[in-house]
């Protein structure tokens, strides 16, 4: 009977963790502005911006999904290609590139990141850092400064009172040194004034950290929280070895981090924050990590890692959302993480963050985490 009853036993198990998921307070440390965005968003300012959609309106995913597809098999081919020169890889991403026709007006950078926001409070997010580039919403003439107060406003109007967090302006690689620069001064201007850090994004197979180490050292070296992707493409370790020498604060991503024991542990004694992005990371760049994501490495070499969605509507694939109650899913279900585990690495997520949160913040989420384990009976020392 057991061998018949196992598949609506592994359904009850699954519906449980989704449900202990959903009710979890969390935290997002890894989220990309124009990743995340939900649909409605996009179909709402096209009518707004008399666009005309590619698609219907409820297959809006699956045709970024398509683009995405698209690119990552023309890229893929034309690397395979001898003698290719770095200007003919310099190629946008047209997945992103189409939902940012839709985030280049103070509204819609308003709405956008509201939009953002008031998903998350639905999945019960209690902590939110939402990144982006500034330069890439300029196309209709906003300065740098209107569109990072736009986007200040838009996370403050969303959150109101139930999410707290900022903005973390992003600088990006493919963008050259003095718009680095650039990106630097303007996080300068805003800190403490909604936004919370600085970030370096893009391009890391083509545009080594190496090419911006001393910009990035004077930004940490000035106080400014920095996180920064490394080590999310193949070949790209230096870059998370780069980044641990200049003084950030946390890294995005870091999946190369298994290849080397040695600068595991060296990040994990430097007590630099992972933001882990699990099922984001599953369909990355054609590869699959399903049920070989390094994050269980990471925790046990005693680095402080999170869990993040990387982007809502453009990471996972095109069955599964990327959002961390998936990603807790996938920890509990896939990889056979216990709850104590979890419990660490959403404490993680509060610890590890750039924002300034009420004295009262850390006592209430864990106790928030303890309260939904005793409503689900859920002994915390294993997954029983």
């Amino acid at each position: 009977w057991f061998f018949t009853f196992r598949p609506l036993l592994r359904w009850c198990k699954e519906m449980t963790t989704r449900q202990v998921a959903h009710a979890l307070p969390k935290t997002e440390l890894h989220l990309h502005l124009d990743g995340s965005v939900s649909e409605a968003f996009l179909v709402s300012r096209a009518k707004v911006h008399n666009f005309e959609l590619p698609c219907e309106p409820s297959k809006v995913r699956d045709h970024l999904f398509d683009l995405k597809m698209a690119f990552w098999t023309q890229e893929r081919r034309v690397g395979e290609e001898e003698e290719v020169k770095l200007e003919d890889k310099k190629q946008s991403w047209p997945h992103f590139n189409f939902v940012n026709e839709f985030l280049q007006t103070q509204d819609d950078l308003i709405a956008g990141t509201a939009d953002i926001c008031h998903q998350l409070i639905d999945q019960n997010v209690w902590l939110a850092e939402i990144r982006f580039c500034p330069s890439l919403h300029q196309e209709k003439g906003l300065s740098l400064e209107q569109v990072v107060e736009a986007t200040v406003e838009g996370f403050r109007s969303g959150a109101g009172d139930k999410l707290f967090g900022g903005i973390i302006i992003c600088a990006l690689r493919s963008l050259g040194i003095e718009h680095f620069k650039e990106m630097i001064q303007l996080t300068k201007k805003f800190l403490g004034k909604g936004v919370v850090g600085f970030d370096v994004a893009g391009d890391e197979g083509n545009y080594p950290l190496s090419l911006y180490k001393d910009a990035l050292e004077e930004a940490c070296l000035a106080g400014i929280p920095s996180t920064c992707h490394a080590g999310e493409w193949p070949n790209s370790t230096e870059n998370i070895r780069i980044a641990a020498d200049v003084g950030v604060r946390r890294l995005g991503h870091a999946l190369t981090l298994r290849s080397d024991p040695e600068l595991m542990e060296r990040i994990s004694k430097l007590g630099i924050g992972v933001e882990c992005c699990v099922v984001a990371n599953l369909g990355w760049r054609g590869s699959s990590w399903e049920g070989n994501h390094p994050i269980v490495e990471m925790y046990n070499a005693g680095i402080p890692v999170s869990i993040n969605s990387d982007n809502q509507l453009l990471s996972g694939t095109r069955a599964r959302y990327a959002n961390t109650q998936e990603d807790i899913c996938h920890l509990v279900d896939t990889l056979g993480c216990s709850w104590t585990m979890v419990k660490q690495i959403l404490l993680n997520g509060v610890t590890t963050s750039f924002s300034e949160l009420p004295e009262d913040f850390n006592s209430r989420f864990e106790t928030e985490i303890d309260s939904v384990f005793k409503e689900h009976r859920i002994n915390i020392i294993s997954n029983l």
